[in-house]
Parts: structure tokens; C-alpha cells; sequence
């Protein structure tokens, strides 16, 4: 019997195969791709968003299957002295209240209270299964803690389309950003992606250079408080526009420590062509 086990959802960034191979109970978020139901890890990754979705496909999340979140809470309560369920941040996502329902019958079961997003969760799977595998309970929440508190980063869509679709901005603002070419930048803060975040700026280079001086401007209030990070990249089918963001990372002296993921139920919110750079603290 394991001391700790994890229960993940797809938003941790591994599909049910490595969850597996890695001893991790798996929860596949569902994306609803123009009326057909595909499960996040298992029937419907990036490169599917990728090549599939148009500025008029339409595309998203839709609540976890009850029944199966139950199935496999209870597998892993019955496998494990404790549980800990890990899920998409609740700011985002219904299935976090969904899971502390079903914890409700589960003596040893602990939905830990997210507010967490795949860039950070991914960056950080290893040392946290490492700390669950060794039954490190108060270890991995603080962790998870910091993970939550400090993460923030900073997402460049490619337009405005996949925003309005997934209710991200306003019909009005959808309107208007198009006819001013307006670049969103979108800040991810506390596992929130606000709409009253979107920061706007007239033309991709300017959006580059903008989340590069926000960024700087993160690092140096960690820097000040004696906490050691790094940066990290990533893009959704983008080469090039991911490529810009890394050369401008360069000139200002920001070194990029490793790449890392948007899991599909964020895609389908962002859309393809999504770039995005993130800070997230050394545990």
C-alpha cells in the first residue's frame, strides 16, 4: 500500500499513459470540440488544436464525468494511506469543487485547494512525485503552496478569436480589438486568466517586448525578496513567434531555464498560436 498517492487531472500536463508509468491516478478534463466530447490526455492533444481549430470552430471545457471521478478516487483510497488530488486551478475549472464532493466519503482523501495551471504543475512534476513517493505529505503542500502564491506568467494568443469564443473578452471587445488590430496579452496570476487582465498592445513585436519587461519586472521583486526562480517558455504550435520571444528574452538579458506546456483544456481557450513565458520559483 502506498503511503501517498496522486490523483492528477490532465491539466498536470502528463497524459494517462505516463500518469501510469509513473504511479499517478488520472482524471481526463473533457474539451467539447464542436459537439463531440474528447478526453484531455487520452483522445485529444495540442497538435489536434492544432491543426483543427478556425476562428469559427467551437471549442471548450466541459464539467469532469462524476462517476469517473469517483471510480478513481476510490481506487486510489483503497490502494493508499492518503490521497491527494491535484486539479485544475478552481478559478478555472468546476472540477475542483467536484472532487471535494466526492472526497466527502473518503476518510483519507485531501483535495488540495488549487490554484494551479500545467506551465508551473509541469515544470514541477518531478519533485513533486518524488516528495509523494516518499510519503513527504508536508513537504509537497508547501510546495504546492508556493507553486500557487507565486506563479505568474504571461500568455500571448495569436488573436483575439479563441478569447471571445471561450467568454475571455466581450463581444464589444472582440469587435473592437479586431478593428484596431489590437495584440491581447493575457496575465496569469493565482491560477486566474481574468479577463480584466488582458493587457493590449498594437502589434505582436510590441506584445513580445511588453511580457519581457513585465516579466523583468517580476524577477526583480522576487530578486528582492531572497527567492531563487526560473524562467520558463513555452508556445502551442508557434515555432517562430516563440523563437521572437527568445531572442528578446536574450537581448534583455533574461535567460530562459527550460521550456515547459499548456495543457488542452487552456488551449482551447487561447487558441493555436499561443506564446507565453512564466516565472516560477526553484523548490
Amino acid at each position: 500500500m502506498n503511503k501517498i498517492s496522486l490523483v492528477v487531472d490532465s491539466s498536470f500536463g502528463l497524459t494517462k499513459e505516463q500518469c501510469n508509468e509513473k504511479g499517478l491516478y488520472f482524471i481526463p478534463i473533457i474539451v467539447d470540440f464542436e459537439g463531440q466530447e474528447y478526453e484531455s490526455g487520452i483522445s485529444i492533444n495540442n497538435d489536434f488544436l492544432v491543426e483543427n481549430m478556425t476562428a469559427s470552430t467551437k471549442v471548450k471545457t466541459a464539467a469532469v464525468r462524476l462517476g469517473d471521478l469517483e471510480a478513481t478516487i476510490r481506487e486510489a483510497s483503497e490502494n493508499s494511506e492518503k490521497v491527494i488530488v491535484l486539479t485544475l486551478s478552481k478559478h478555472l475549472s468546476s472540477i475542483n469543487s467536484s472532487a471535494t464532493l466526492v472526497a466527502k466519503d473518503f476518510d483519507n482523501v485531501h483535495v488540495y485547494d488549487s490554484q494551479l495551471i500545467s506551465p508551473w504543475t509541469f515544470a514541477n512534476k518531478d519533485v513533486i512525485i518524488n516528495l509523494a513517493n516518499e510519503g513527504k505529505e508536508e513537504e509537497l503542500i508547501k510546495v504546492l503552496d508556493t507553486i500557487s502564491e507565486t506563479s505568474r506568467g504571461y500568455l500571448v494568443p495569436h488573436n483575439l478569436d479563441s478569447l471571445y469564443a471561450g467568454g475571455r473578452i466581450s463581444k464589444v471587445q472582440y469587435l473592437a480589438g479586431n478593428l484596431l488590430k489590437v495584440q491581447p496579452i493575457i496575465t496569469v496570476e493565482e491560477g486566474r486568466l481574468d479577463k480584466s487582465e488582458v493587457i493590449k498592445e498594437r502589434r505582436y513585436s510590441k506584445a513580445i517586448a511588453k511580457v519581457v519587461e513585465l516579466i523583468k519586472e517580476d524577477m526583480k521583486d522576487l530578486e528582492s525578496k531572497g527567492l531563487e526562480f526560473e524562467i520558463l517558455t513555452l508556445h502551442v504550435g508557434s515555432e517562430e513567434n516563440h523563437k521572437l520571444l527568445l531572442e528578446k528574452l536574450n537581448e534583455e538579458g533574461v535567460k530562459a531555464s527550460k521550456t515547459t506546456i499548456l495543457t488542452p483544456a487552456i488551449v482551447a481557450h487561447t487558441g493555436p498560436g499561443t506564446v507565453a513565458v512564466a516565472i516560477s520559483i526553484k523548490n
